[in-house]
């Protein structure tokens, strides 16, 4: 069991998924990656992530698909939808997601999760762990 917030990060592009990753994890966080959709619902049913980071033009299954999916498998859980495009911001506020638009900075990255997570664990705590074990300060 992890003490940090652990987030799962979705997306085709192994470069993008890769850059992501970094960023988290040299923010503290415990990270969780996967390429696809499929991969990415069975990681969401056994791994009990705290946030959930979609990109949203994926091959097979969209993010917006798999939002609508990781809500029924862990309702509660944000979700965030990566968009490259500026009218995509709306489109994923329509459907119920945090957007981050590209390029975005680890800075950006670290202040959206931690504001969804620290949201997540006043809702409903998880595995005892808090917002503040992030070890930042």
């Amino acid at each position: 069991m992890t003490e940090f917030p652990r987030i799962l990060a979705v997306d085709d592009n192994k470069q993008n998924l890769s850059v992501i990753e970094r960023a988290l994890r040299s923010a503290k966080y415990d990270v969780v990656t996967a390429e696809d959709g499929p991969t990415a619902l069975k990681l969401i049913a056994s791994t009990t992530p705290d946030l959930v980071l979609l990109d949203v033009m994926m091959p097979g299954m969209s993010g917006v698909e798999l939002a609508r999916l990781t809500r029924e498998v862990r309702p509660g859980v944000p979700v965030a939808l990566i968009t490259g495009r500026p009218d995509g911001i709306d489109y994923a506020i329509e459907a119920g997601t945090i957007p981050l638009l590209k390029p975005f900075s680890p800075e950006q990255l670290e202040t959206l999760w931690a504001d969804a997570v620290s949201q997540t664990h006043e809702k409903a705590p998880k595995r005892g762990r808090s917002a503040s074990t992030r070890g930042t300060s």
